[in-house]
């Protein structure tokens, strides 16, 4: 009779163990979300700063404004240097990425990173601002943190370390991005300005 009780005991506390388990789970999980759905377009603009390092201590730094449409089907992401010109149009869609430029024309991929690698020669996480420009995390995501009315503020996120601070109604204001690898080190830093009208 004394072992069926402690079995019994052993048993109780296994299944509470479980369900707390399962319960922080699901706080962790629902966290992780999809792009926006083609029913909650979503617009930004502001500047942007790309700034990178090289193991033989060479650099590069691009900046400029950019305007951002994403309706969960298409986005479409513009870049002007700091004189207003267009310096490229990046669209995407499940079909691919296009990327039109003033001097080298138009462009095809199916990855939307490679193509803005090509316009800043670094890589530029842009299937990663997706989430992030939303305070979202990806499905990648690896140590996320969270502020109050649970808003993102630190992650690993598809290889990079992620700052997100400064949120409105939209998402953050400001985002910090540092990739890391080998002797190469690559830092976006992105202010938003407001919703493009």
């Amino acid at each position: 009779m004394q072992y069926l009780r402690c079995l019994a005991c052993m048993l109780f506390f296994f299944i509470a163990a479980c369900a707390s388990s399962l319960e922080q789970a699901a706080d962790q999980i629902q966290f992780v979300q999809t792009p926006i759905s083609p029913s909650q377009p979503f617009k930004r603009e502001g500047r942007f700063a790309v700034h990178a390092e090289q193991f033989d201590q060479s650099m590069q730094a691009v900046q400029g404004r950019f305007s951002w449409y994403d309706d969960g089907q298409q986005l479409v992401l513009e870049l002007r240097n700091p004189l207003g010109h267009v310096m490229a149009q990046l669209q995407v869609n499940e079909q691919g990425a296009w990327l039109q430029e003033p001097r080298a024309g138009m462009r095809y991929a199916q990855d939307a990173d490679a193509l803005a690698e090509e316009i800043f020669e670094q890589p530029i996480p842009v299937q990663g601002l997706r989430f992030w420009l939303r305070g979202l995390a990806s499905h990648q995501v690896k140590k996320p943190r969270y502020e109050s009315a649970r808003q993102l503020v630190s992650a690993n996120d598809q290889g990079w370390r992620l700052n997100l601070s400064n949120y409105d109604a939209l998402g953050p204001q400001r985002l910090l991005l540092v990739f890391q690898q080998g002797g190469q080190r690559v830092t976006v830093r992105i202010v938003i300005d407001g919703e493009p009208s």
